[in-house]
This record gives structure tokens, sequence and C-alpha cells, in this order.
């Protein structure tokens, strides 16, 4: 355990490139519930290039930028759609550890695709202790099921783009989310997978809802909440997450030496990560960045007492450099409520309660030849 006022205990910085995206899934942060309508707080907006080049030289006054990895990933866009990202895909690649993309693979051109693959390549290693640079498509399903919930994205296009990123030299990994409706082409996607040049393929068990035709259109219509219908999920999804929860909980317990009773256990911390917004804002996860950085008027809503500490710019990495930013009082505030419950902390609890965040997935593997499905633990 380490606290988050130690700059030189990050091993991966989190980044948010931008709030634009090209897709249109209906349970994504950035759309209305169960629709593809832009949520009405959502800024559109970029991350500043410079803050990366400023991240480099902040890092390596503490462990050296090159220890350091670089994830781009987002709550509410999808990197691939800053103006910018081939210089921030480089650069990343060219100055820190590993680099890691996370995206639907949809937009963009071929050409755009085969710069990404070529610089991926010139990193030259697929070993993640040497360093490495690479994509992480997320593709749930195959050509009639893809589409289902990556809604906009086209399946020509988008493995277009995968043969020409991977045909160019890239590292590439396929993740699937598990629905009801793609269940049954695990294994199908796993052989394309392998014919396509991916490196990895991974299939994991998904909370998030594609509602059927009839309640999407409602709830376009209605916009306002998740519609009330529920599909069925893959089989024993609730027994997998329970039992792994539990599991979970108890080495919690054990690790802290106390009885069982509820304590947060934080994902910043316990994975050693920070995570960077497209305002440049810094928090330790994506959890509070999602939570607490959308607008003023919601962090109000949501934590009054943070309000005066964030108009200060506290966690501003536009004004602020990384020491200022952890030595800011805010989390110490934060932290010291895990145990006094002076602030509510609602997300924290919400997300990081007994460590629960480690179990909100559970990677299952089809087997060859095999039709059950298999904990991966």
């Amino acid at each position: 355990m380490f606290s988050l006022v130690n700059p030189q205990h990050i091993h991966t910085i989190e980044v948010e490139p931008t709030t634009f995206c090209n897709a249109g899934c209906p349970y994504c942060s950035r759309h209305k519930p169960g629709t593809s309508d832009v949520i009405e707080d959502l800024a559109l907006e970029h991350l500043p290039t410079h803050l990366l080049e400023k991240m480099k030289e902040q890092f390596d006054l503490f462990q050296g930028a090159d220890k350091v990895n670089v994830w781009y990933c987002g709550n509410y866009g999808d990197s691939l759609m800053h103006p910018e990202f081939e210089f921030l895909y480089q650069y990343a690649s060219e100055n820190f550890k590993n680099v890691g993309v996370h995206t639907n693979g949809g937009g963009r051109t071929t050409d755009f695709w085969r710069n990404l693959g070529e610089t991926s390549k010139r990193k030259g290693s697929s070993n993640w202790d040497i360093g490495s640079t690479r994509i992480t498509f997320s593709i749930d399903g195959l050509k009639d099921t893809n589409h289902l919930y990556r809604r906009k994205v086209e399946w020509d296009k988008l493995i277009e783009n995968v043969e020409a990123y991977i045909n160019a030299g890239g590292l590439a990994e396929w993740k699937m989310l598990i629905f009801d409706h793609n269940e049954h082409q695990v294994e199908e996607a796993e052989a394309l997978s392998r014919k396509l040049g991916f490196r990895h393929f991974s299939a994991e068990v998904t909370t998030r809802e594609p509602p059927p035709e009839e309640d999407y259109q409602k709830a376009v219509k209605v916009a306002k909440k998740k519609p009330e219908k529920r599909i069925e999920r893959v089989k024993k999804v609730e027994e997998i997450k329970t039992k792994k929860t539990a599991e979970i909980k108890k080495e919690v317990f054990k690790q802290l030496k106390v009885k069982e009773e509820s304590c947060i256990s934080c994902r910043g911390i316990d994975d050693h990560r920070m995570y960077l917004n497209p305002k440049g804002r810094i928090w330790p996860c994506c959890y509070l960045s999602e939570e607490y950085d959308l607008s003023i008027h919601q962090l109000a809503r949501k934590e009054a007492w943070l309000v005066e500490h964030y108009k200060n710019d506290f966690n501003n990495f536009n004004t602020r450099s990384l020491k200022e930013i952890w030595d800011a009082p805010a989390w110490k505030e934060i932290t010291d409520a895990w145990t006094t419950r002076k602030r509510e902390l609602r997300r924290c609890w919400r997300s990081c309660e007994n460590g629960q965040w480690k179990s909100s997935n559970t990677v299952i593997k089809l087997q060859s030849g095999d039709p059950n499905l298999h904990i991966q633990t």
C-alpha cells in the first residue's frame, strides 16, 4: 500500500485523449442510457498534446518516463478521434515503456492505421517486460453481431483498419464483450483473430445491456433512464461475479488483518495508476474522473466539499506540476474519509468497497471444441 501523493510509485498513466467518438454504444457513459444520444453536460474537447510532453518531463524527475506505461482509453470518447493521435501514439512509444490503446477500431483511414502499425513495429518488441506498443480492438462478435452494441461501427471498415494496422507490423489484441446475442460466437471470433494476425484474444462477461430493438426505440424517446426490461446475460454470470467478489473480499481482509467490515481498496493505489482526462485534470482513476469531472454543477451536487479544491485547480495539470498536484490537501481529505467517513465519497464506495473493482469483469475462455465456458481467474 502506498500514498496517493507519491508520483514515484506510479507505474501506469491512463490517458483519455478526447471526448469525441465515432460509435453510439447505448450504455457508454457519453450517452443517455439505452440510446446513442450524447448527454447534455458533455463538453467535446481534445487533450492538448503538450501535456504528454510535460508528463514525460515530470516523470523524468522521479523514476523516469521510460519506466512508466501509457494507456490511451476513455470514459467518454475513443482515443483515435483525437486529431493528433498519430503524434500521441508515436511520442508515447518513443518516450514511455509500454503503450496501449483501447478502441472500437471503426474510425479513420487505412493510411492512418498503417502509420500506427509502423510505429508499433518500430518499438521492436512484443515483450511487456521490455516494452511494446500495441492496440486493443474492442470487437464484440462478428459481422452480424458486433454492431448490435458497437452501434455505428461498420464491420467491413473495421476489418480494413485491422488489416492495415497488423499488416504494417502492429501488435494487436482482440477484446470481446460477451452478451446473450454473441456468446455462441466466442470460438469463431477467436479463430478469426488468429487468422487476421492478432497476438491475443480475450472474452469477458459484461453487465452492459444492449436492449432489444423495441426497448431501444422506446429509450430513444424517453432518453432519461435505463429501459426496465433486462435481457438474459451469459449463463451463471451473477454466480461467477459473486464468487469472484467473495474471494477478493476474503483476500483483502487477509492482507489488512482486520475483521470483515467494509473498507476501500483503491484501484488507483492497488494498480499504481493515475488518470489524465481531456481537460488536463489528474485523478487516481477513471471512476473519479467520470463521476466528478463532467461539470462543476455535477460535482457540486455529488461532492460539494470538493468544489473549492477544484476551482483552485488542485488537480489541473495545465497549471500545476505533478508534485504540486499530489501535494494538494484534497487527497488527504479523500484518503482520510475512507476510514473516518467524514466525506461520503459515493463513487469510492460504489466502485472500490472491499476491492470489488477487481471483479467487475470476469475473463472467460472457450476451449477449442468445448461448448462450455471456463472461468479464467
